[in-house]
């Protein structure tokens, strides 16, 4: 199953205490996927949690995709995602929920996240969401 990362759900394990990967394992979860707009939003948060999410990120190695006209034009290995890569960016808070929410939709994605308003609408929308409870992983 193909997952996709919410920018919150990436910094869980540092307001949490679990162990994202130890968890993904459990649930036998391996491929996960970024949209580029979540990426964004990581780089215009603190430093703190621009240091963790980066160690989070290049552990789990997801793939950081990039749509166009409803297809993915560019799809990337964080660990090529380099300073130098140039992406424009139509960054606005709350737009990388909405991007999330048409994604999983548009490729049958699962989704990663602890936003209480995007999962319920990701469950309106028939997509599988995967969120914390008591410091266990969840698929819903």
């Amino acid at each position: 199953m193909q997952v996709l990362l919410d920018t919150n759900f990436v910094l869980a394990p540092m307001r949490y205490s679990f162990n994202i990967e130890h968890e993904f394992s459990r649930l036998a979860l391996t491929d996960f996927l970024m949209i580029k707009e979540c990426l964004l939003e990581l780089l215009n948060r603190k430093d703190m949690e621009k240091l963790f999410a980066r160690k989070i990120l290049i552990r789990l190695n997801p793939k950081i995709i990039e749509i166009k006209n409803k297809k993915i034009i560019n799809k990337l290995s964080y660990h090529d995602v380099g300073p130098t890569l140039n992406w424009s960016s139509d960054y606005k808070s709350g737009y990388c929920d909405e991007a999330i929410l048409r994604v999983a939709k548009d490729y049958g994605f699962a989704v990663a996240t602890l936003d209480k308003k995007l999962m319920s609408e990701l469950i309106k929308q028939g997509v599988r969401v995967i969120t914390l409870r008591n410091n266990t992983l969840r698929l819903l």
